[in-house]
């Protein structure tokens, strides 16, 4: 059964301290592309950081095979989707969700807030049902592991 939020993407509501009820929008083409962005960026991230590590005379095919690799990593690759359960990537998700319609709220006060466990699985658990369920769906895609080798291929 299609509930009234789902067939018309109505925003849900919930309670952020600091700033009363906000509402929860469905992500938009736009909301999903900074997201994948920000998926990629984080993996680039740990790849630079750990540079180092490798061989000076392989850390330039390294990069060069990372950069590969992250520029493929879509909102429904596996390596996203991981991303998006850990705390930051909840937060984010959250915050992206919630700054359309309440652009004074800061992605710190969302994590802040979603630290509560049981804040956080509610607050997943409707931004799921705004976007129709994306990881039930992309659930068949997440039990697929990529196929590169590169560093990034390990959880942050």
């Amino acid at each position: 059964m299609t509930t009234r939020t789902e067939a018309t993407a109505a925003p849900s509501s919930m309670t952020l301290p600091g700033h009363g009820e906000v509402l929860i929008s469905p992500f938009t083409d736009e909301d999903y592309g900074e997201f994948e962005r920000w998926v990629q960026d984080s993996y680039f991230e740990i790849a630079a950081r750990n540079v180092d590590r490798v061989p000076k005379l392989m850390q330039r095919e390294f990069m060069h095979d990372v950069w590969q690799t992250v520029c493929n990593i879509t909102i429904t690759d596996p390596r996203a989707l991981r991303l998006m359960a850990t705390l930051d990537g909840a937060s984010r998700v959250l915050w992206i969700s919630i700054r359309r319609r309440h652009p004074a709220v800061q992605l710190h006060e969302v994590r802040d807030a979603i630290t509560d466990d049981k804040l956080r699985r509610m607050a997943m658990a409707k931004f799921d049902s705004l976007n129709g369920g994306l990881e039930k769906k992309e659930e068949a895609v997440a039990e697929k592991e990529p196929t590169s080798t590169t560093a990034i291929s390990t959880e942050p």
